[in-house]
């Protein structure tokens, strides 16, 4: 995995050292924490997120980038503990096509809109409890994945691990400050990531710090 995260940074720092010259691709790198947002802030804390992405400028200050992105999404103690588990664990990797509009590159504070689409796949784990044949359903159920009818356990749950895929969106922004004379900035970027996830969909809100050619 360090070996996997060297490259993309490497690459980075290159660019960083590159002249001012117009360029026609389109790198970024960077992390911080992430939040959730809408149903899933009931279930889980704020997390980490590391985001990496490559493109290419389709005309002047336009551009599409392809991003991989995962975020944490530690569960909260008390939901945990409501399954009987002693410990439990969640996040989320997405992989997204996103359209980007961005100022000038000559300029040295800078900003940028982006949004697109992806997929999503949502993966949790629990340290093994198992729900019974007509235990109560309480509202969290829903986020390790047990399926209820009539308010109850509709079948025997084994709650070790599971996921959800689904589709979904991201709509942010953020701001740049350029490195010296070249096109490598530092960034910052606010972005809103909603994904349709059977059960309940997942809402989160990364803020992001690093660098972007």
């Amino acid at each position: 995995m360090k070996r996997i995260l060297l490259v993309p940074m490497w690459t980075v720092v290159l660019l960083a050292c590159a002249s001012g010259q117009d360029h026609p691709y389109i790198f970024n790198i960077g992390g911080g924490p992430g939040f959730p947002v809408g149903d899933i802030s009931d279930f889980s804390n704020v997390g980490g997120n590391f985001v990496a992405g490559g493109g290419a400028h389709l005309v002047p200050r336009f551009g599409f980038d392809g991003e991989f992105m995962w975020h944490s999404l530690p569960p909260k103690s008390s939901i945990v503990a409501l399954t009987g588990a002693p410990n439990g664990s969640a996040r989320i990797y997405s992989v997204t096509g996103n359209l980007l509009v961005h100022s000038s590159g000559e300029n040295k504070l800078g900003f940028y809109g982006i949004g697109g689409v992806g997929w999503y796949h949502r993966s949790w784990e629990l340290t093994t409890p198992t729900l019974a044949l007509g235990t109560t359903c309480l509202p969290s159920y829903v986020w390790w994945g047990v399926i209820c009818s009539n308010g109850l356990v509709s079948s025997d749950a084994t709650l070790r691990s599971g996921s959800v895929d689904g589709f979904g969106y991201n709509a942010g922004a953020g701001i740049t400050f350029r490195i010296a004379d070249s096109y490598a900035k530092f960034y910052a970027e606010l972005r809103y990531h909603h994904a349709y996830h059977s059960g309940i969909d997942t809402q989160v809100l990364p803020l992001t710090f690093g660098l972007r050619y």
